[in-house]
């Protein structure tokens, strides 16, 4: 792996918690605009005795509808969100499985939670420069689980 894909996945073990706290933030934020779409009344102003609108009565109309729009437009980022996130934390969580648990704690204790080095190292009682080397191979392995093959990609290779 180059250094740039490694550089890359410490930075995601580092935003891992974040994005995982995100996501019920946002199932609230979308909770609250659907119950505000509900309110947003979109049905056109009774007609007048003449069978007209009055330009006021259109005016609301255009206003509810464009709020319409836009509440609708949100919640579509916030579910492109919400999807994205946990897609990004199934892949974090199904590479993690493919790692020894010693590998899992080391990357956890210094990425996730953010101890240094040199606590992770007295946690395991090694040096830190050997829990260092210790936690770049366990990124390595890491990003190997993350960018292996499926079946299904081995065998489009294959043919």
């Amino acid at each position: 792996m180059d250094s740039k894909t490694l550089q890359g996945i410490r930075h995601d073990l580092r935003e891992y918690p974040q994005v995982k706290s995100r996501i019920p933030v946002w199932e609230c934020e979308l909770s609250k605009l659907q119950e505000e779409l509900n309110a947003v009344c979109v049905s056109s102003p009774s007609l007048s005795s003449t069978g007209c609108r009055s330009r006021s009565a259109d005016s609301i109309v255009e206003r509810q509808a464009i709020r319409h729009e836009r509440i609708t437009a949100r919640m579509a980022d916030i579910a492109l969100d919400i999807r994205d996130a946990r897609l990004f934390l199934w892949r974090i969580d199904n590479a993690f499985k493919a790692l020894s648990d010693f590998d899992k704690d080391i990357l956890l204790s210094h990425y996730v939670q953010g101890a240094s080095w040199i606590l992770v190292a007295e946690k395991f009682g090694y040096s830190e420069s050997c829990i260092h080397v210790y936690g770049q191979r366990a990124v390595q392995r890491l990003a190997r689980a993350l960018y292996r093959p499926t079946a299904s990609m081995r065998a489009k290779m294959e043919a």
